[in-house]
């Protein structure tokens, strides 16, 4: 287990972009900690998460908290262009409107969760005898 679990914070790091120094084995081991609890506070059946679900709940979730925390930007939002034409400077920001509220760690963490709670819920079933 603890292979399984060194091989998913290599994973993390990679995705995140980030060094063992920001984010330290004890740490990734912490935010799967509460992520499990989470999931089973949720009402998500765990047994029917692939590697893939768990991977992007725990890449979005420890993005969040990163963030929350200051360690890490939204992903998206380091994308300012500038560009520079004789006397004249331009910059591209991202604007805070709609197109930009799917960029929050936080609201694909909670999106992803919403979605594997219907997934992976069993709908409530009748079994009836008809005369």
């Amino acid at each position: 287990m603890s292979s399984e679990l060194q091989t998913l914070h290599s994973k993390i790091l990679s995705l995140l972009n980030l060094n063992e120094e920001v984010l330290s084995f004890t740490q990734f081991e912490t935010y799967t900690e509460l992520l499990e609890m989470i999931i089973t506070t949720k009402g998500i059946n765990a047994d029917m998460l692939t590697s893939s679900h768990l991977i992007l709940l725990l890449y979005y979730y420890i993005g969040c908290k990163l963030n929350q925390a200051g360690v890490i930007r939204e992903f998206g939002l380091d994308r300012i262009k500038s560009e520079k034409i004789n006397d004249l400077e331009i910059s591209y920001h991202p604007i805070g409107n709609e197109s930009n509220a799917n960029t929050s760690f936080c609201s694909q963490f909670e999106s992803l969760l919403s979605s594997l709670k219907i997934q992976t819920t069993n709908p409530p079933c009748c079994i009836g005898i008809l005369k």
